[in-house]
């Protein structure tokens, strides 16, 4: 492989991939344009655009409503159903959404162009989400100071991410996904400035990012100080005026809190819900699902890149590398601050949406850094290629997952409980919403029971109070009715799984052949 890249030039493969991944992407959406359906949070993000272009202004009125059908014609019939923060503005001119409108914003030029072109404007959500991610990988192979081989591996990795799936999405991730990635190119580099100024971008569509910037101001002031000759106020002093300049940088990401705070006194809208923030899960439950839970977690898609990472981390305390070591911290901190939010099991496709940008540093961390504590050319070449069989994974983990519905169990989650049922055990609310094939699932009547393709009992979620219900209506057919008598009697009061090996052949009573 590298004598290839070699013989080609590594740049010329980065702008030939580039142009074949923008046709592909084109294919993409000229192959579902007749797919008009109202996907992600469509009321949300599409009505700020008839306001703006309406009346000027953020807030979602009577008369937005009438524009809104006459702009969007193809949605007319969803958007009377429409349900938003139920946060009026303070001068009563209408009710807020969810979600400051930077990404309606963006997407206004599109919907502008196909509306006087005479073609439906729903697919300026698409043409932007597209738009927005090729840049942002144009813009990151430009920034990046590294070799152009370490910065095509980057770009495929980048590239082939569960974010494309949601580039049929009327959402913000695909935005956030691609600010984040410049913000991170910019910080690679050091150039900390235009890297707060990209991730404030970022924040104001999701604030979770702006943890990142904490890890940045600590690495701008290890910087700042270290070989120090002089006291660190006499430093601070000496710097000053760029430590200012740099803090005003990161002050674009509190304009939507102070939006939000002057119109409801919340400074953000979605904390404020107690819906969103209030259920029976800890933040570390959750931060271990958005890792590893075989239906939304990184670790499908990324099982190869979470593998280096730890490798990697031993590595980083070893040879003191202090860059991966913030930036690995980065993306831990950055997965723990969106688990505050407790509405875990919704909309997404595939790997759960923040945790399709919210893997960005970890990318960047592995791919980037790795590179520094290898030695020779082979150990490179290997490392790349293990790099390469990841990106692998990740593209059938896409096409087995991209389509299908977020209340159903993946493939890879399937097989795991079919097969191996004590290996997966997902939060109880998860368990419960992809058995019963609800939202949310949080309120939980036991027992929940799963069924494997061969229509046996293979997991149950119970507690004591199930004992007499379980013991009437399931069976063994195999002989181990004494196995299972003695699981359902250890149950207690706490909700508890019961794991079921196919050997043991539990079914319903009424289920015999």
């Amino acid at each position: 492989m590298t004598k290839y890249l070699k013989k080609i030039g590594a740049k010329r493969i980065i702008n030939i991939y580039l142009i074949l991944y923008f046709i592909f992407l084109l294919l993409c959406l000229f192959y579902i344009r007749n797919n008009k359906n109202w996907i992600g949070e469509c009321d949300d993000y599409s009505l700020p655009v008839a306001s703006i272009l309406n009346d000027h202004n953020f807030s979602i009125n009577c008369n937005d409503i009438v524009y809104y059908k006459n702009l969007f014609p193809d949605w007319s019939d969803y958007i009377d159903d429409y349900v938003l923060s139920g946060y009026i503005t303070r001068n009563g001119s209408g009710e807020m959404t969810w979600y400051f409108p930077i990404y309606a914003i963006v997407c206004i030029p599109y919907v502008i162009l196909l509306k006087a072109i005479g073609v439906s404007t729903i697919f300026a959500f698409r043409l932007t989400n597209v738009t927005v991610l090729m840049i942002a990988l144009i813009a990151t192979v430009k920034i990046l100071n590294c070799e152009d081989k370490q910065k095509l591996i980057l770009l495929i990795t980048l590239s082939i991410n569960p974010i494309v799936i949601y580039i049929v999405w009327v959402s913000a991730e695909v935005l956030i996904f691609s600010l984040l990635m410049i913000a991170l190119a910019f910080w690679y580099n050091k150039y900390y400035k235009r890297s707060a100024v990209f991730l404030s971008l970022a924040g104001i569509l999701n604030p979770t990012v702006m943890s990142i910037g904490i890890i940045m101001i600590i690495e701008y002031f290890i910087d700042l100080f270290r070989n120090r000759n002089n006291p660190i106020i006499v430093i601070i002093k000496e710097n000053i005026v760029n430590i200012i300049e740099y803090g005003t940088c990161f002050i674009i990401a509190i304009i939507p809190m102070i939006y939000n705070y002057y119109n409801t006194g919340h400074i953000n809208l979605t904390a404020s819900y107690s819906g969103f923030t209030q259920n029976s899960e800890t933040i570390f439950s959750r931060f271990v699902a958005y890792l590893f839970d075989l239906n939304f977690g990184i670790l499908p898609y990324y099982a190869v890149i979470l593998l280096i990472s730890i490798i990697m981390f031993v590595f980083s305390i070893i040879k003191k590398h202090q860059r991966y070591f913030l930036w690995l911290v980065s993306f831990i901190f950055t997965v723990i601050t969106y688990s505050i939010m407790a509405h875990i099991n919704c909309g997404m496709s595939g790997i759960a949406r923040y945790s399709s940008w919210g893997v960005l540093p970890l990318i960047f961390a592995v791919i980037l850094f790795g590179k520094e504590n290898i030695k020779t050319d082979k150990c490179l070449t290997t490392y790349n290629f293990i790099l390469f069989v990841g990106v692998i994974l990740t593209s059938i983990n896409i096409l087995f997952t991209g389509t299908l519905s977020y209340k159903y169990f993946t493939p890879v989650a399937k097989i795991a409980l079919d097969n191996l049922p004590s290996v997966y055990n997902p939060l109880h609310s998860t368990f419960n919403s992809r058995v019963n094939h609800i939202e949310g699932g949080y309120n939980i009547i036991t027992p929940v029971v799963y069924y494997g393709e061969d229509n046996y009992i293979r997991k149950i979620l119970a507690t004591s109070a199930d004992k007499e219900v379980l013991l009437n209506i399931y069976y063994s057919d195999t002989g181990y009715d004494q196995w299972f008598i003695d699981k359902v009697n250890k149950l207690d009061e706490d909700m508890t799984y019961i794991n079921i090996p196919k050997k043991y052949g539990i079914k319903e009573i009424n289920d015999i052949n």
